[in-house]
């Protein structure tokens, strides 16, 4: 039984979650009344609306939970008070079938979930505390426009994960998920963002949704950064992911194109027109974030289509930036700087634009190319230890307008390429030939300048036939 009276008189400000956005963007509690509480001192169940304020520790709670909360507008203030059993098999606070439900400053410990919504429509859990807990906030069941707030999660196997009908923000939180996943997100529209994730094994994991945004995080001391799996359209922005053991930023695997529900007129009837027709957008974007220190690609998008990778920094990881059998994908304007093997890395990746990028220190390669209709333009490429870019086994591919400066070997080396079009490069300090063909046919190679190359400026090898050769500026 839910052990309650009505305090004396006493005022309490109810929180609520307000649909208000902060100029930082993020969503915010804001206080809107002052209402009579009513005292809570034991587990049970809040079946009325109004303001719950618990009023002392509970520290042997029964392991399948304490509170339950299955009424509308229900505000239920912790005060800092704690809620604790040994071993847990449920969770020590559900609040489920309801609307407009708050949960504030709670302390939850040892439960198998800390807070548990379960087909909640608004509301927030705002600066709780969960330690010792298999999951310490979870969203299901068709939970929908729900914020967790200044929430902070230790000693987790999932500290928090936003399921559901979707719309809902995780913000300002703090998650630590030894061998676990800090954040998972199965929600579509859903944000992340302004959190930090350390100690997990994947630091943010989204899976499975639509339009969902991880940004302005920080991820470190994880096995995986942040991890987007069978998605659609999601937003990898402004994060900063430092010291993981494998891939700071991994994408792999579109889900299908979606619809958009026509409009309705005032009678209700549905409106189509061009728009009604046209599906939303899968293609994800992985923009501004800051990746330092790892032992695998910085960013790897895989079985991907019309993605961008665009204004990323990479330094210190295995490999900088990565694609794998994609189609469209734009890459520009990033930055990648002494990483062990390759600056960039295409493997069976078609029709992408590899642009305006700064690449500086690569164990191997400077930009590694396998693929078909790849377009490498004004790039600036330095101090590679092996070829600046190397094309191999594919056709249509160009390498226009980049300046390649002290590559270990070749500046411009081309392997079984056919069609392909060398022009207006820069090409200077090569430690063997400015550009090396092998296996090439059908090519243009024309109006280039290299300087100082160690062997010769352009050469044809073993299979090279039917090229253009034309133009090369020696010396600069």
């Amino acid at each position: 039984m839910l052990d309650v009276h009505t305090s004396g008189g006493r005022g309490v400000t109810a929180l609520v979650v307000a649909a208000l956005v902060a100029t930082a963007g993020i969503p915010v509690a804001t206080a809107t009344s002052t209402t009579t509480a009513t005292q809570v001192s034991a587990c049970g169940t809040i079946d009325s609306p109004g303001v719950y304020e618990i009023t002392a520790n509970v520290t042997d709670a029964p392991t399948d939970g304490c509170i339950v909360v299955t009424a509308d507008d229900v505000v239920l203030a912790g005060n800092g008070h704690r809620v604790a059993t040994a071993n847990g098999t449920g969770p020590g606070v559900l609040v489920r079938d309801a609307s407009r439900v708050s949960v504030d400053g709670l302390v939850l410990d040892g439960w198998a979930t800390g807070v548990a919504y379960r087909n909640v429509s608004g509301g927030g859990v705002l600066d709780v505390t969960v330690r010792n807990s298999t999951t310490g906030v979870g969203l299901t069941d068709a939970t929908a426009d729900v914020t967790v707030d200044s929430a902070t999660v230790t000693n987790a196997s999932t500290g928090v994960r936003l399921a559901g009908d979707g719309d809902s923000v995780l913000s300002r939180s703090s998650v630590d998920a030894p061998n676990g996943t800090g954040v998972a997100v199965h929600s579509d529209a859903s944000t992340v963002v302004a959190t930090t994730v350390a100690n997990a094994s994947t630091g943010v994991r989204v899976t499975t949704a639509y339009d969902a945004a991880v940004t302005r995080n920080t991820v470190a001391n994880a096995t995986t950064g942040i991890a987007v799996e069978e998605a659609g359209g999601v937003d990898v922005e402004s994060n900063e992911v430092t010291y993981v053991g494998g891939r700071a930023i991994f994408v792999g695997g579109d889900l299908s194109p979606r619809y958009v529900e026509p409009p309705r007129a005032p009678d209700g009837s549905q409106v189509f027109h061009a728009t009604a027709f046209q599906p939303n957008r899968v293609g994800h974007e992985v923009t501004n974030n800051t990746v330092a220190g790892g032992n695998d690609y910085g960013v790897l998008v895989v079985d991907a289509v019309d993605a961008e990778i665009t204004g990323n920094d990479v330094t210190d990881t295995e490999d900088g930036i990565g694609l794998g059998h994609t189609e469209g994908v734009r890459v520009a304007n990033n930055s990648v700087t002494a990483v062990g093997d390759d600056g960039v890395h295409l493997a069976n990746a078609d029709g992408t634009v590899f642009a305006w990028n700064t690449i500086d220190g690569t164990g191997d390669d400077g930009v590694y190319v396998v693929g078909d209709r790849n377009r490498v333009a004004n790039n600036t490429l330095a101090n590679a230890t092996d070829d600046g870019v190397d094309v191999q086994n594919g056709a249509l591919a160009a390498l226009v307008d980049n300046h390649v400066t002290d590559s270990g070997d070749d500046a411009l080396f081309l392997r079984n390429a056919h069609n392909a079009t060398i022009a207006g490069n820069v090409l200077a300090d090569s430690g063997d030939d400015g550009v090396d063909l092998r296996g090439v046919t059908n090519s243009s190679v024309v109006e280039n300048r290299v300087c100082d190359a160690v062997d010769v400026p352009v050469v044809q090898r073993r299979g090279a036939a039917n090229n253009t050769v034309a133009n090369t500026t020696v010396g600069c």
